[in-house]
């Protein structure tokens, strides 16, 4: 499991975006930007909990945002959540 490091990854960023949001908008990143990361990234991991594998993972995060593109982050990110493959 994730262990919920990406909330805690996502909460880094709400606090650069009221703390310094010259910081953010430099580094390319929005409320929506965030917003959006913050959601897909509960997303995942409430799919996480109910995917059998990495294919059922896959497919359930491609029926919730379809047409989002990054097919191989996805791929790779789902490998390695359910423990098929190792990263570092």
């Amino acid at each position: 499991m994730l262990e919920h490091a990406p909330r805690r990854t996502v909460g880094s960023f709400k606090i650069c975006l009221k703390s310094s949001l010259y910081a953010c908008d430099y580094l390319g990143l929005s409320r929506h930007a965030i917003e959006h990361t913050k959601a897909y990234l509960s997303a995942f991991e409430d799919e996480l909990t109910q995917a059998k594998d990495s294919v059922a993972l896959i497919a359930a995060m491609k029926a919730r945002y379809p047409g989002l593109g990054m097919e191989v982050a996805l791929d790779i990110g789902a490998k390695v959540a359910t423990g098929e493959m190792k990263w570092g």
